[in-house]
């Protein structure tokens, strides 16, 4: 932040620095014309735009990198951090679901199987076993 406070100061005693110059040239010189003066003036106008576009550029990158300092500090994630965490979950969950359904399948038939199994089971029984709860005899 301290460098980004010495390029507005910077510009700016440059900025007073030119105007400074330009006055002591006219009083001195005396003889040029307004138009010498106005392309002077448009010059260093064109200078110090170009100049507050740059130190701005740098501001925001300072400011951008302190902010994501400050983030990374307080345990933030960036949005594409947590949207890589989010398509890796969604994957885990199809993934879940898939292998649910392949056991729900594999219980269904193992279910069947076992019913279609005790009619044919219980034909082999004794008649005496058929009948619950079991009675001594």
């Amino acid at each position: 932040m301290q460098l980004a406070t010495g390029l507005i100061e910077s510009t700016s005693e440059r900025a007073k620095e030119s105007a400074s110059a330009l006055i002591n040239q006219g009083v001195e010189a005396g003889s040029k014309g307004p138009e010498v003066v106005s392309a002077q003036v448009q010059e260093i106008a064109d200078d110090l735009i170009e100049q507050g576009r740059t130190n701005r550029e740098l501001m925001v990158g300072l400011i951008r990198t302190e902010v994501e300092r400050a983030v990374g500090r307080m345990g933030f994630v960036r949005e594409e951090e947590l949207a890589a965490v989010r398509h890796h979950v969604e994957r885990l969950e199809r993934e879940l679901n898939q292998r649910g359904d392949q056991a729900s399948a594999a219980a269904n038939l193992a279910v069947s199987t076992a019913a279609a199994a005790v009619p044919a089971a219980t034909r082999k029984l004794p008649a005496r076993l058929l009948h619950w709860p079991l009675t001594p005899q």
